[in-house]
């Protein structure tokens, strides 16, 4: 019924990613970027990978092996991008065509590819020692980008996210 291995990975493709995307969608459900909220959204992620621990090493070996497959994860990457652009006045730079927004959509992009390293590596590889260290580093990655961005954010649109933002850093 496949043309090929290929074909065979990019029908289960398919239909994974709009699991991990919802799991991706819940990042926009963190209204105040506290560490905590990330940490718990990271483990989730991280929960994920570990259930689809046979597909994650697939498409993982797709990624190097099939140069078709890489157009495909650029779209998954954009999307979550786009969610999350439209999730908080503070991420909307993400969708800008300047160059902070294209300088936001590369810190985001890089922030998304070391996550993905991190939960592929934390389940196939089963290399860390302490794997809530990785994950309280990776909730801290992605806390500094919120700040970031919305540090870049037009004062006006963002100062109450912002006051918000800077009084749960402190608890």
């Amino acid at each position: 019924h496949f043309a090929s291995k290929f074909a065979v990975g990019k029908a289960l493709h398919d239909e994974f990613w709009p699991r991990l995307f919802e799991i991706y969608r819940g990042l926009s459900d963190i209204g105040v970027p506290a560490e905590a909220a990330f940490a718990r959204w990271v483990g989730t992620l991280l929960d994920f990978y570990r259930s689809e621990k046979t597909l994650v090493v697939a498409f993982q070996q797709m990624m190097v092996i099939e140069p078709d497959f890489e157009p495909t994860l650029n779209v998954v990457s954009l999307e979550v991008i786009k969610t999350l652009a439209a999730s908080s006045p503070m991420l909307g730079c993400l969708m800008e065509e300047s160059r902070r927004g294209r300088r936001a959509r590369v810190d985001a992009r890089l922030l998304l590819e070391q996550l993905d390293d991190f939960c592929y590596a934390a389940v196939a590889h089963d290399w860390m020692d302490d794997v809530e260290d990785g994950i309280r580093i990776m909730a801290r990655n992605l806390r500094r980008l919120v700040e970031d961005l919305a540090e870049d954010a037009p004062m006006s649109d963002t100062a109450p996210d912002r006051r918000k933002a800077r009084a749960a850093r402190r608890s």
